[in-house]
């Protein structure tokens, strides 16, 4: 079940090839290795002094302000402890997962749709339940919050942040 093979040695490619319907210059989803990756890019600039993992989120994206997000730290959405209101049962055909996904989907949205346009929208959206740092929930909206946090204090896109401090 593997979409792909890349063997690099010494700099070179010494071996490649793809299943499927992946090719040499297709996207491949990621999925949750992107929550591994964006959470290094935020404790790589935790650690230089560049962000500050106890400031609310709401200093850093005020867009985020009015969303249960705002009064999160950074360090409780890097460690997946804040109290959102979401749920991302991928069974329940009612769950939040699905209306995320219908917002960041990148396909026209239908006819009459009146939810929010992408992630960023979709983030600002998320209301609180709980409190804070109570508990653990393995949520992929805190990775894309902590993506727009590393994206706002680097100046630059979590992917450009990715290819020069990890890739490169």
């Amino acid at each position: 079940y593997t979409d792909g093979v890349l063997i690099i040695h010494q700099g070179k490619v010494v071996y490649e090839r793809y299943f499927g319907c992946l090719n040499e210059s297709g996207k491949h989803g990621a999925m949750s290795m992107t929550k591994s990756m964006t959470g290094l890019l935020g404790e790589i600039l935790v650690a230089e002094g560049k962000l500050d993992d106890a400031a609310l989120v709401a200093t850093i994206v005020p867009e985020l302000e009015s969303s249960a997000f705002g009064s999160a730290t950074v360090r409780q959405v890097m460690n997946m402890t804040t109290a959102l209101d979401y749920s991302e049962d991928y069974s329940d055909p009612e769950a939040d997962i699905w209306i995320y996904s219908a917002a960041a989907s990148p396909l026209p949205k239908p006819d009459g749709y009146q939810g929010p346009n992408g992630y960023f929208e979709y983030l600002q959206t998320v209301g609180k339940e709980g409190e804070h740092g109570e508990a653990f929930g393995y949520k992929t909206i805190n990775t894309d919050a902590l993506g727009w946090i590393v994206s706002r204090v680097s100046g630059m896109e979590v992917t450009e942040l990715l290819s020069e401090r990890i890739w490169s």
